[in-house]
């Protein structure tokens, strides 16, 4: 009988200690959404990704992006995907000028017309 106890007890303990792993589990990771656009936390690795839509540009127009939440630094990169466009033209953006709470993205189309779209992803800490 006290075998049977004492296995009962270890067994206990060993769900005990999977249900507070799967609780930390589920702390190690933040995400979120606001007006700005999407982001995710890593808790371990402190990366942080997000991601948004810029609106539709003119040619050679500069439009400064607001980040979801600040970056810790400004050594992050930013991916400008062209999206949506009205034109057949070539688009190009430049992201520049980060900051931990913005960047600035520079739109130029071969034809200078306008129309272009851009969606965003920024990886950093």
């Amino acid at each position: 009988m006290l075998d049977s106890i004492l296995n009962f007890l270890l067994q206990l303990d060993l769900l005990i200690k999977l249900f507070f792993s799967i609780l930390k589990f589920q702390n190690l990771f933040s995400k979120g959404n606001n007006s700005n656009g999407f982001w995710s936390k890593n808790f371990i690795t402190g990366e942080i990704v997000q991601r948004g839509d810029s609106g539709v540009y003119s040619n050679g127009q500069i439009k400064t992006i607001t980040l979801p939440i600040p970056f810790t630094n400004t050594n992050y990169i930013v991916i400008p995907i062209n999206s949506n466009t009205i034109t057949n033209n070539y688009y190009s953006y430049q992201p520049h000028a980060k900051t931990i709470n913005n960047f600035k993205i520079r739109c130029q189309d071969q034809a200078g017309s306008s129309g272009g779209k851009v969606l965003w992803l920024a990886i950093g800490y």
